[in-house]
């Protein structure tokens, strides 16, 4: 069975991914879906997300798994995983989000988000204007 990006010269696309979110905190839960779309150079390791507002640097480029954001921030006042991966094979999505607060009592939040990805043409990266 071919991978859906199975070895292809061209490292320029978008994928469109659509799946379901799961939210948690110490009041409430709450599920949503999503749709989003990414464009993704991988030659030069960049990705931006839905209206493209900023470039991000894409984490990792691995054989099996594209792993968009891997963030983890730890300081007195909180800490915060922020992940989001996407499996090269079968277009699986999954993102995590943690915020958990030391200073303010009952402040976390855990959301779980699992989808599937297709590739799509890329739609190219906005021209941002920097102000310096």
């Amino acid at each position: 069975m071919m991978s859906i990006w199975a070895a292809t010269a061209v490292a320029t696309f978008n994928l469109i991914c659509v799946g379901t979110q799961h939210t948690d905190t110490v009041f409430h839960k709450k599920n949503r879906s999503f749709n989003y779309t990414f464009r993704l150079d991988l030659d030069q390791g960049i990705y931006c997300q839905d209206d493209c507002r900023t470039i991000h640097a894409i984490s990792a480029v691995l054989p099996t798994r594209i792993r968009l954001k891997d963030v983890h921030v730890d300081t007195a006042a909180m800490t915060v995983l922020d992940t989001i991966s996407i499996d090269r094979g079968t277009g699986e999505y999954h993102g995590s989000y943690t915020y958990i607060s030391t200073t303010v009592r009952d402040a976390m939040e855990v959301t779980q988000s699992t989808g599937h990805c297709e590739r799509a043409d890329f739609t190219g990266f906005p021209r941002i204007e920097n102000k310096f």
